[in-house]
């Protein structure tokens, strides 16, 4: 919950969702924060499967760029902050942000099976690159109800020559 680095597994739960409110990383919530130092030009990308049930697969909470509205179902993450000691760490759009912070409604990228760019380095090298990403969760009336929602995130790096 505050920019210190923790020890694995690394988690972020989000608790009992409900539809009377947007759940999302702030101040009791985890954020997922990203450390980067590159001698060359980087992007990072975030992969991620469906967030579902684990007891029914089939029951999923969908994933889409939008803003995150009390009572309408989506799930999604937006970058929060960034800094670096050298060089710059860019938010990529549609996670760049805008409305990424406590008490709003934050607008959030999609996060599903495809490997999508997230964060880079703006075609240089970056020493202490650190950045904050929000998870951002919501369900409608009509999502079923389980206590076992679970989402793994992958985030890989990789060096553009």
């Amino acid at each position: 919950t505050t920019d210190t680095e923790s020890a694995a597994p690394y988690t972020v739960p989000l608790g009992t969702l409900t539809t009377s409110a947007v759940t999302r990383s702030n101040g009791s919530v985890n954020s997922v924060w990203v450390d980067l130092d590159s001698s060359t030009s980087t992007v990072i990308t975030v992969l991620s499967n469906t967030f579902k049930s684990t007891s029914v697969p089939g029951d999923t909470i969908d994933s889409a760029t939008i803003a995150m509205v009390a009572g309408t179902e989506n799930y999604g993450l937006c970058i929060a902050s960034t800094s670096a000691t050298v060089g710059t760490f860019n938010e990529v759009t549609p996670y760049d942000g805008a409305t990424c912070v406590d008490g709003a409604v934050n607008t959030v990228g999609i996060v599903d099976g495809t490997s999508r760019n997230i964060l880079n380095s703006n075609s240089a090298a970056i020493e202490g690159g650190r950045a904050q990403i929000r998870v951002n969760a919501a369900i409608s009336n009509v999502t079923p109800a389980h206590n076992d929602y679970t989402n793994g995130l992958t985030f890989i790096t990789t060096g553009t020559f």
